[in-house]
């Protein structure tokens, strides 16, 4: 028997289509560089995101993020500053970007709640 991976994830989420333009700049922890690109989903766990091949060679399992700002959709705004790690990557040769997911690390409840009304706002059927 095959699950789908809706079935699987803990966390109700809400993905954002490349229409949207939602981007991400990340600084890494402990570091003065920083990673820019496109917000995939977003979860009460964590989030995705994808980057250009070219900027991926400091995306690593286990390396410790900052989400530094949000631009192109001002209702995310407040997730400035949020730490988080990398626990996956999908680095495949055919793409043109390189994607990662971050699971988030110590959030306060009054952001979890923000992220949980947000998810709910989009995905009106969802229990997030």
């Amino acid at each position: 028997m095959s699950l789908k991976s809706d079935d699987r994830r803990r966390h109700p989420r809400t993905i954002f289509s490349t229409k949207e333009k939602v981007l991400v700049a990340f600084q890494i922890a402990d570091s003065d560089k920083t990673i820019e690109g496109n917000f995939m989903n977003l979860s009460l766990a964590g989030l995705s995101a994808s980057v250009e091949r070219s900027n991926s060679q400091l995306l690593q399992e286990g390396t410790r993020l900052v989400l530094k700002e949000v631009s192109g959709f001002e209702p995310l705004k407040f997730m400035a500053d949020l730490e988080m790690k990398i626990v996956w990557t999908l680095d495949n040769s055919y793409l043109a970007s390189v994607g990662f997911g971050c699971e988030f690390l110590s959030m306060q409840p009054d952001l979890e709640e923000k992220i949980r009304q947000f998810i709910a706002s989009r995905n009106p059927s969802s229990t997030a």
